[in-house]
């Protein structure tokens, strides 16, 4: 089906037409059609989706700490950015633009070598002589490809990362008053 929300009518219509012309027969999910091989791709790829969950929360923290050392060491400079008129809105958002625009280029800069090497592994594809592999694979070559709607997802990910570890440096920044932060010169 284009809309997979039509599922339902769609099953209807057709147990319906199964019914009226008398035929012992049924319907069924793809999954179920598929088999086990069907059901272990998507148990793996719910295993492959929480190790990049977790991945994504070790870079928040790996970000977080990393930058609320950058700010600590800037402290004077915000505490004068404060002293002269900057409000705290304007600091909180300098911090998380830099980190933003940190967080981007550098991912834009791994997707991009990452589809690079994807699109190696694909010309020269990855055999296997392994029949678990061959059965994930679906055939002895493996051949990856690069998803265009992967990377969209990616670089906003990548933005969503960088905009949540840019919050605690900011409040860390933020607590301190533009007099104190002068004094630590």
């Amino acid at each position: 089906l284009s809309d997979p929300g039509q599922y339902k009518e769609a099953e209807s219509y057709i147990n319906t037409a199964i019914t009226d012309a008398g035929l012992e027969a049924g319907i069924s999910d793809w999954r179920w059609g598929a088999g086990m091989v069907a059901e272990l791709a998507f148990y793996i790829q719910i295993i492959f989706n929480v190790i990049v969950l977790v991945i994504s929360i070790v870079a928040v923290i790996i970000i977080m700490n990393t930058l609320v050392i950058s700010v600590t060491e800037r402290i004077p400079e915000l505490g004068t950015i404060r002293a002269i008129g900057g409000s705290k809105g304007f600091v909180r958002s300098m911090i998380a633009v830099e980190t933003l625009t940190i967080s981007v280029i550098f991912g834009l800069i791994g997707m991009i070598l990452g589809a690079a090497l994807i699109g190696l592994a694909n010309m020269k594809g990855i055999r296997s002589g392994n029949m678990f592999a061959q059965l994930l694979f679906g055939g002895e070559v493996l051949r990856p490809l690069v998803s265009w709607s992967a990377m969209a997802i990616s670089v906003a990910a990548t933005a969503a990362i960088g905009t949540l570890a840019s919050l605690y440096p900011s409040s860390v920044a933020l607590r301190i008053t533009p007099v104190q932060a002068m004094r630590k010169e």
